[in-house]
């Protein structure tokens, strides 16, 4: 520390170290001087006449006109401050570390449950449900416990909409086997039953009209009472064929589709063109045989009530493994919307029917140019 002593003329004269070399020397224009006159006392870093800074405060006594000085140099006063400031700077360090450590290990412990979490909402959006661990923080802990009962309820949830899907196909499948059952025992009847009666009463009331005088006047009542005999024994075989076709139990699968597809013209005067195999003897399973009559008769009904069609193609197809069928018309072309309609029975009867041997069913529409379906029914591979 030092302690100078400068006159009003800039004289120095005391105070220095080595005061012998500095004492009587003139320092007007250092540092020093310039300070004080700017201001009588006060405190301020300057450069002393030999060349250290130092910290200086400094008065003046106006009776005498001298300044004096106290200085310490600045390296003295700025080592605590260093020294404070690396203790600071390394204290930081040390405490930005830890929190690093301590922030990775949590994000670490955070990271893990909800990557879990993440991947389980992943799965059980694609289908596939998982639990996942209660672990981590206590709110990842609650979330992934509301997560997994979330789940169980969704589970549950489908598992017993599963039930009563097969529980509602299962009734499905034998509401269209009792139907099919009435049907036969209907047709059945009508043909044996009604239809023998028909044709007894025809031969009856002929023999009674033989017998009796023919006149001018009733000519007209026996030929309005033979045609009326007729046309019933007709309506009744063909409501019967219709119900149960014979030629289907008699003769086979493509010779029922041919007899539908020839009353198809005769009704609606709307082309039919079949293409079946050449095998006259086609071996086709009963239930097969059954669903793929009854899909033709619908799916001509359709084209017949909404296709507004000039023309139908019908092709058969019998591969080693399945049976192939497919109805095309040249009609206006079914709308997706139509397709997935739940209120067009005639498209869910399809569907079911081939549902219940087995088989799929694809049915496509292009506006103006008609509509596609096809129907692929798995066969037993014969011996």
């Amino acid at each position: 520390m030092v302690v100078p002593v400068v006159d009003r003329d800039g004289t120095l004269f005391s105070g220095w170290p080595n005061a012998g070399s500095w004492t009587g020397r003139n320092v007007r224009r250092s540092d020093l001087i310039d300070i004080a006159r700017r201001q009588r006392e006060g405190i301020a870093e300057a450069v002393g006449v030999d060349g250290v800074s130092r910290q200086y405060g400094f008065t003046m006594l106006p009776e005498l006109g001298w300044y004096i000085y106290a200085g310490i140099p600045t390296s003295s006063v700025m080592e605590e401050v260093r020294q404070t400031f690396v203790r600071g700077v390394g204290g930081g360090v040390v405490i930005l570390i830890a929190v690093i450590i301590i922030a990775t290990i949590l994000s670490r412990a955070i990271e893990r449950p909800v990557a879990a979490l993440s991947r389980a909402a992943e799965g059980a959006a694609a289908g596939a449900y998982s639990q996942v661990a209660e672990e981590g923080p206590r709110e990842i802990a609650q979330l992934a416990n509301s997560f997994n009962a979330m789940l169980r309820r969704r589970l549950e949830s489908e598992q017993r909409l599963l039930d009563d899907e097969r529980e509602l196909k299962a009734l499905s499948e034998r509401m269209l086997l009792v139907q099919e059952e009435e049907r036969t025992r209907i047709a059945r009847e009508l043909h044996d039953d009604l239809g023998q009666a028909l044709t007894a009463l025809k031969m009856d009331v002929g023999g009674l009209l033989a017998m009796t005088p023919p006149s001018a006047s009733d000519e007209p009542l026996r030929r309005r009472i033979m045609n009326t005999l007729d046309e019933t024994v007709t309506a009744v075989q063909r409501i019967s064929s219709e119900l149960r076709p014979s030629v289907l139990d008699d003769l086979g699968l493509a010779a029922a589709i041919e007899a539908e597809a020839s009353r198809f013209e005769q009704r609606t005067g709307i082309e039919c063109e079949l293409s079946l195999p050449d095998d006259p003897s086609l071996h086709v399973e009963s239930s097969a045989a059954t669903a793929i009559y009854r899909i033709v008769q619908e799916a001509l009904t359709n084209v017949s009530r909404h296709a507004n069609a000039s023309r139908v193609e019908l092709r058969l197809r019998q591969r080693p493994e399945e049976l192939l069928l497919e109805i095309r018309d040249d009609g206006r072309g079914i709308t997706h919307a139509q397709t997935d309609d739940p209120f067009s029975l005639g498209l869910i009867g399809i569907r079911e029917r081939a549902g219940l041997a087995g088989g799929s069913v694809r049915i496509e529409g292009i506006a103006g140019r008609g509509t596609i379906v096809s129907v692929r029914i798995p066969q037993a591979s014969p011996a």
